[in-house]
This record gives C-alpha cells, sequence and structure tokens, in this order.
C-alpha cells in the first residue's frame, strides 16, 4: 500500500506504507527475465519450495484438507463488507469532488463477461448496484457495460478479453465502452 487506504477495522482514513523492497527485490524487479517468469510461465516460488519439501509439510496439508470449511452466500458478504464498500467509496467521491464541480465524472462500470457470453445475462450483484447508486447520487455518470455488451454478443460472436487466461478488456471492448462513455460526455 503506498498512499490512502481505509483502515479495516475503524474504517478510518489513514495514509499506509510498506517499507522499500531489499537490494535483491529491487534487482528481480527490473530484471527482464524474473518479469517474463512471474508473467509468462506463472513461476510461483512458493509452489515450487512446497514440491521440494512438501513432505514436510504435508501432515499440515492433510489436517487443513479434511477440516471442516464453511461457506458464506453473496448477501452475507455484502452485508459484512458494506461498511467498508461505503467507506472506500464516500472517500473516493470526496477526493474527486472538486473535479466533479469542474467537469463531468464518468464512470463505466464492468460486467460478469464470462456469465454472458455463457447464459447472455448476469446475475443481480448487490455490491455492484450498491456502488452504481452511490455514483449515481455522488454526481456521476455512470456506464453500465452490462446492456452495451450484451448487445454486442447478441449479434457478434466476437468475444472483448484479451484470452482465455486475461480477463482485461481487448481492443474491441475498450471501443464500445469508451464510445459509450464518449456519448454520455457530449451530451448536454
Amino acid at each position: 500500500i503506498h498512499g490512502p487506504c481505509v483502515n479495516p477495522k475503524t474504517l478510518a482514513l489513514q495514509v499506509e506504507t510498506k517499507s522499500p523492497a531489499g537490494m535483491a527485490k529491487a534487482i528481480l524487479r527490473q530484471s527482464a527475465l524474473a518479469q517474463y517468469l512471474v508473467s509468462q510461465l506463472k513461476f510461483d516460488s512458493q509452489r515450487l519450495w512446497n514440491q521440494a519439501f512438501g513432505r514436510l509439510h504435508q501432515h499440515s496439508a492433510t489436517k487443513t484438507a479434511t477440516s471442516p470449511r464453511t461457506t458464506v452466500g453473496k448477501d452475507a458478504m455484502l452485508d459484512v463488507l458494506a461498511p467498508a464498500m461505503d467507506a472506500v467509496t464516500e472517500a473516493f467521491f470526496a477526493r474527486v469532488k472538486p473535479f466533479v464541480a469542474a467537469g463531468r465524472l464518468v464512470i463505466a462500470i464492468d460486467s460478469d463477461r464470462s456469465a454472458l457470453y455463457a447464459t447472455g445475462r448476469i446475475k443481480p450483484d448487490p455490491a455492484r448496484a450498491r456502488f452504481m447508486a452511490f455514483a449515481l447520487a455522488a454526481g456521476a455518470v455512470v456506464v453500465d457495460t452490462e446492456p452495451l455488451f450484451r448487445a454486442h454478443l447478441a449479434q457478434s460472436p466476437l468475444k472483448l478479453d484479451v484470452g482465455p487466461y486475461d480477463g482485461h478488456l481487448n481492443a474491441l471492448g475498450i471501443t464500445l465502452v469508451m464510445q459509450a462513455a464518449a456519448a454520455q460526455l457530449s451530451r448536454p
């Protein structure tokens, strides 16, 4: 963390910084080979360590695997996270308020594209709806990508993701969102 954040326990705004990286980590961050190993080959040093010395930790892994797991529903999770989400959202809109007053703030809200690809619709997401309502109340213009992407997929088989393992929007997806945002900006 290198900037403003919300304390998860007190919900107070604070600035939190981590200590700078050591020399070895700083060198590895500049290494093209290290970046290639991690980003392209998905090299995971922890997994390699576990494979090399896994027998030492096998007992604890078995114990963890057999312990009962509790699942929390999405609505219950929203109830738990809502105060923190509201605090982050309020802090964000407080910071951008001067910019909104000077112009128009357009926020594009991504949607569950994998659900759109599979079924043509998405399940209601209370957290997403809550944020969009908060943004509208704060004076932002909201571009909901769900109807935009659904309309595109109804007329074209072209996906909007970079690839099957990279869910970022590709050029086509970015173009659709930016056209919708530009249309909002050109409104009187």
